[in-house]
């Protein structure tokens, strides 16, 4: 269980870090393609803002996932130090 925790928290750090560098990119680069246009309806608005997060989301479910088995490793570990008793 403790692989698949260190596995799921790279993975989630590197899509995290993914994200941070194309909002950089981005951010210093500013193309027509990766800009909204100021008359954009709501479900483009919806989609640029998803299709730039992608990877930021992605990573969080990771992150999200890894915490969640953390948790339980850290329940069975408690519990078999009361069991030991």
């Amino acid at each position: 269980m403790k692989t698949r925790r260190t596995v799921f928290l790279i993975l989630g750090c590197i899509f995290v870090a993914f994200n941070i560098l194309a909002l950089i990119a981005v951010g210093q680069n500013p193309s027509p393609d990766t800009t909204l246009p100021a008359d954009a309806e709501t479900p483009v608005m919806l989609g640029h803002y998803v299709g730039l997060n992608l990877f930021f989301i992605i990573g969080f479910i990771f992150l999200f996932i890894a915490y969640r088995i953390n948790r339980k490793i850290k329940k069975v570990a408690r519990q078999n130090l009361l069991d030991s008793f």
